[in-house]
């Protein structure tokens, strides 16, 4: 499993492709010594093996709290339907809701 790592690190795989391959392979084996395809110890010996440190920053235009002309007005939470547009605005800003999505 160490070996496999490092041929992923080799290929210039970035730390969450790798890290995401690492958590499936950890998942098999443990599904696998459950149903009695892999001995415990060896299925124990490969969720053991560390992922990859996540370094750098994330690449993408992520939404920042905007400012001028572009941002919507506040939704008045006094109303029903302020607080469901809030609600709404949070749920899309949580998925990352791009700056040319954003409309009244």
């Amino acid at each position: 499993m160490h070996a496999w790592r490092a041929e992923l690190e080799a290929r210039g795989l970035g730390s969450v492709s790798i890290n995401v391959r690492i958590t499936a392979v950890r998942k098999l084996a443990v599904e696998a010594a459950d149903n009695g395809l892999l001995a415990p110890e060896l299925a124990a010996g490969i969720t053991r093996v560390k992922g990859t440190k996540s370094t750098g920053v994330r690449v993408g235009n992520w939404p920042v709290r905007p400012a001028g002309p572009e941002a919507p007005e506040r939704p008045d939470v006094a109303t029903k339907k302020g607080l469901r547009d809030r609600a709404m605005l949070a749920v899309l800003l949580g998925c990352g809701l791009r700056r040319s999505e954003w409309r009244r």
